[in-house]
């Protein structure tokens, strides 16, 4: 079955077709009060160098700018922590809550001392608190790592926020792929329709012919039959 003939069979049933694509509009409609919206919070942290540095002579320190260098320190440290939020063990945490749908930590392509954060859940509630587990995962991680090494206070890197979005982006996609969904299965069921009613028509239509070269029975033609017989029978006795 081509494009045309299907075409022609939709055409016949036109009436059906479009039956079943109202009711698919109506159910449509109904989709965005039913399916609730994914809400995405999505900011970053950058690691910083401690602002003072030892000079190597007694315990002279000098201050320095963090932002004014990032080097194999940070980036390594950001590496080493996004590693530590894909864990298993900080999926859990972050992601107690069953409205939560994801949590992605990764580090930056432009700087590689910041780490992306990205919550997604079914609710703006959940993700703002996933979001916020994850932020005190990070930074307490990164103390307890430092301090696990050995490393005195004053020369820890530390976590600034660098974003952080005072509500979440309401993600309309969801909603959208389920009104796709029922509009395509709409259309799916009104073809289908049509091809099976054009098959019933079709098939009794191929029957009828089988009983078209007999004349109907009319009343005047069963009298006619009955007198021919008796007239027949009458005959046969007088032989």
């Amino acid at each position: 079955m081509d494009l045309e003939q299907l075409l022609a069979i939709v055409r016949r049933h036109v009436w059906a077709c479009t039956a079943v694509l109202v009711l698919t509009v109506v159910a449509m409609a109904m989709v965005p009060g039913r399916v609730a919206p994914d809400y995405e919070m999505t900011g970053n942290v950058i690691l910083l160098s401690p602002s003072t540095l030892a000079t190597g002579i007694s315990d002279e320190e000098v201050e320095v700018n963090p932002w004014s260098r990032f080097g194999g320190a940070e980036s390594g440290a950001a590496a080493a922590l996004s590693e530590v939020l894909r864990s298993e063990r900080a999926l859990e945490i972050v992601a107690a809550d069953e409205r939560v749908e994801s949590f992605v930590a990764a580090v930056n392509a432009g700087n590689g001392a910041i780490i992306n954060l990205t919550v997604r859940a079914s609710s703006a509630e959940a993700s703002v608190a996933a979001y916020d587990k994850a932020l005190k995962l990070l930074t307490d991680e990164l103390a307890a790592r430092q301090q696990a090494a050995g490393a005195t206070p004053a020369t820890w890197l530390r976590a600034e926020v660098l974003t952080r979005p005072d509500r979440p982006e309401e993600l309309p996609g969801s909603t959208k792929r389920v009104m796709l969904a029922v509009g395509g299965l709409g259309v799916v069921a009104a073809v289908s329709l049509a091809i099976a009613l054009d098959t019933v028509v079709t098939s009794r239509r191929a029957r009828r012919p089988e009983t078209a070269d007999v004349p109907p029975v009319t009343p005047l033609a069963r009298q006619s039959f009955v007198w021919e017989s008796v007239i027949r029978e009458d005959r046969g006795r007088r032989r």
